[in-house]
């Protein structure tokens, strides 16, 4: 058994002017929506053994501070260039060659890019997937490089504005 927690990044801040979007960092209300979420993960246990996140600067503070709400290492965290850009099945075989092992996994990243990944793994379409909104996927395999569509079950889905 695996499982798959999806969250999208915090609130980013507004761009400045002439900044690429990579750059935006977290708001205030991102910052305070990682406690909210950090609190839920770790009442139920969903303690990711590795934080895959996206290079873009608000993903990458996210994956950091929830780290440190879930009492893990923030070497636990690392970036992977495909989170930022399109949907690609790179990053499932990263994951099989990079942590075989964990059980739990968390990815940071951006819509659409998420979910088209919830699509893809659980047949699950969501209407919308706010800043912040976690989803954990539970899915009946031994390793993650057999990650394939649509195996995936929903257990529970995170949105910190029904959790304030």
């Amino acid at each position: 058994m695996k499982t798959l927690i999806i969250t999208r990044h915090g609130k980013a801040s507004e761009a400045l002017e002439s900044q690429p979007d990579i750059l935006r960092a977290l708001s205030t209300r991102g910052l305070k929506d990682i406690k909210v979420i950090g609190r839920e993960l770790s009442k139920k246990n969903l303690i990711p053994g590795l934080i895959l996140s996206s290079p873009a600067i608000r993903s990458v503070e996210t994956a950091r501070h929830l780290a440190g709400c879930l009492d893990i290492s923030k070497s636990l965290v690392l970036t992977r260039d495909s989170l930022y850009g399109n949907f690609s099945n790179e990053i499932f075989s990263f994951m099989e060659t990079t942590c075989p092992s964990e059980k739990i996994v968390m990815v940071v990243g951006h819509n659409p890019f998420l979910l088209l990944m919830i699509e893809y793994l659980s047949g699950v379409i969501l209407e919308s997937f706010p800043t912040l909104a976690t989803l954990v996927l539970d899915f009946d395999i031994e390793g993650w490089g057999e990650l394939t569509e649509k195996k995936g079950t929903m257990r529970k889905l995170f949105v910190p504005s029904e959790l304030r």
